[in-house]
């Protein structure tokens, strides 16, 4: 842990390509001698919708009319409305190393996210009961990772078990019990990974139920011969719950594209994002239905040749489009934010 330090007050005086590959070298080898491993993080992003608020004006009810014969409506609270604020967030990620072989690896590893906001005047001003911390959210997760090499050629084999809690808006939320498994597979360009995983929550709030969770996701990564970088991912994910309120099925897919060229010295990546959640049934339609579909854009700057301590800024700015039949749901959002990246 000691190397790594010094290695990242080197990175900042290393003047050619050459000097800043040895350097990543050796730190990884640190890294790889090291039973000790810690990645952490922070971001401050400014949003525009902190509470995720729609944007109609009124909860809408198609098929019952008012005596003068028009779709009975009630106008929504204002903090059911986009309220602007800056989201603060930070993670650490603390991996011990329990055991390991020349094919093999088992680790014992923590991690911890949160996030809260600080809602803007205007917000404030506009629904002065409502606070940045009542859409904060918490999440600790303790998980045993097995990972092996079954024969040469192959990537990964890794199978996990986690427990954890989640807290929202300052009052706990749920707890879990999760098993994952992943294979990773090595392309000549690339790299395939294929994940499953099994979630069984257990509600500590009368605002929800009890769910288990399915999931399935594939993630592809290929190298361009110019030296940029695609990436495509595709999650879908079912939650079962007693309740069909809070019965859904989810699917996510998302590619983006990192070029080997700069833009005034930064390293951009462009990502698109198209989703859909459906509801098996919902309380607020008439036909008992909530179909949701999204969609998002983001763009983010990597600036490399500025860098402390081996960390560089990164800027990114995302915009979010959700379509919902249910009022309360249809949503938009742009958010910009800074954080650091490693350079090792």
């Amino acid at each position: 842990m000691a190397a790594q330090w010094w290695l990242r007050r080197a990175f900042r005086h290393a003047k050619t390509d050459a000097e800043l590959a040895a350097l990543r070298e050796v730190f990884q080898y640190t890294r790889d001698a090291s039973p000790l491993t810690l990645n952490f993080g922070f971001n401050l992003a400014p949003s525009n919708n902190v509470n995720d608020g729609t944007t109609q004006e009124y909860l809408t009810f198609e098929g019952i009319l008012t005596p003068d014969g028009l779709p009975l409506r009630f106008p929504l609270p204002a903090d059911r409305r986009p309220l602007s604020g800056t989201e603060a967030s930070g993670y650490i990620d603390l991996a011990y190393r329990l055991a390991s072989g020349p094919r093999h690896r088992t680790s014992l590893s923590l991690y911890l996210y949160g996030r809260t906001y600080q809602l803007s005047s205007e917000a404030r001003a506009a629904a002065p009961e409502a606070s940045g911390s009542d859409y904060a959210y918490v999440n600790g997760d303790l998980a045993l990772r097995h990972q092996w090499l079954l024969r040469d050629g192959l990537g990964p084999t890794s199978v996990s078990v986690s427990v954890g809690r989640v807290e929202s808006g300052r009052e706990p939320w749920y707890r879990y019990s999760k098993v994952s498994a992943r294979q990773d597979f090595l392309l000549r360009r690339g790299q395939l990974g294929l994940g499953v995983s099994f979630e069984d929550q257990v509600s500590q709030s009368t605002a929800r139920a009890d769910a288990k969770v399915v999931e399935a996701s594939a993630a592809l990564a290929l190298k361009t011969a110019q030296g940029g970088i695609w990436r495509f991912t595709l999650q879908a994910r079912e939650t079962r719950s007693f309740l069909d309120s809070e019965t859904f099925q989810e699917a996510y897919a998302s590619a983006s594209v990192t070029p080997a060229w700069r833009v005034f010295g930064a390293l951009p990546t462009v990502t698109l994002g198209l989703g859909a959640k459906d509801f098996d049934s919902f309380v607020l339609d008439l036909k008992g239905q909530r179909d949701d579909r999204i969609a998002s854009l983001g763009l983010s700057l990597r600036l490399d040749g500025v860098n402390v301590m081996g960390f560089s800024p990164v800027f990114n700015v995302v915009g979010t489009r959700t379509r919902s039949n249910i009022a309360q749901y249809d949503t938009k959002a742009v958010e910009a934010s800074l954080g650091l990246h490693s350079q090792f």
